[in-house]
């Protein structure tokens, strides 16, 4: 009777461990698949399961039409939603230590980010400089 039991136990551990790995994370993707496709609005934008991003333009039942450019629409099926698109906001700076720093960073014209390109551009140019004809890299002291 041990016998049994045991094998009893261990199928009860095999099917625990195919629900907590398999069964329950796919029933959650699940319902948030479903509440996302609830939840869908006109203007929301959105990309599909074959990777098209568009704005929802019309809903006629379970199709969907979507503005992929200014002069073109597609019709999907509701079900072909992958995910929203969710806006990206603005990093919040709260620290007045954070926005001195910036500030003092930025040029008198808002140019900080050229001038960090043309820093890196200058470090590529001294390094094709201090290479030799060959690839390999000469060491020299600056």
């Amino acid at each position: 009777m041990a016998n049994g039991s045991a094998q009893f136990i261990i199928l009860a551990l095999m099917f625990a461990f195919f629900y907590f790995v398999i069964i329950r994370p796919q029933r959650r993707r699940l319902a948030a698949q479903q509440s996302l496709q609830r939840s869908l609005q006109l203007g929301d934008e959105i990309v599909t399961i074959g990777g098209f991003h568009g704005v929802i333009r019309r809903f006629d039942g379970d199709v969907i039409t979507i503005e992929l450019s200014p002069a073109a629409e597609a019709r999907i099926n509701r079900a072909a939603v992958a995910r929203r698109v969710e806006p990206d906001l603005p990093e919040t700076i709260d620290e007045p230590d954070q926005i001195e720093a910036l500030e003092a960073d930025r040029t008198d014209d808002g140019s900080e980010e050229l001038e960090q390109r043309g820093r890196l551009f200058g470090r590529e140019l001294m390094r094709e400089a201090d290479r030799t004809d060959d690839g390999s890299e000469e060491r020299t002291e600056r």
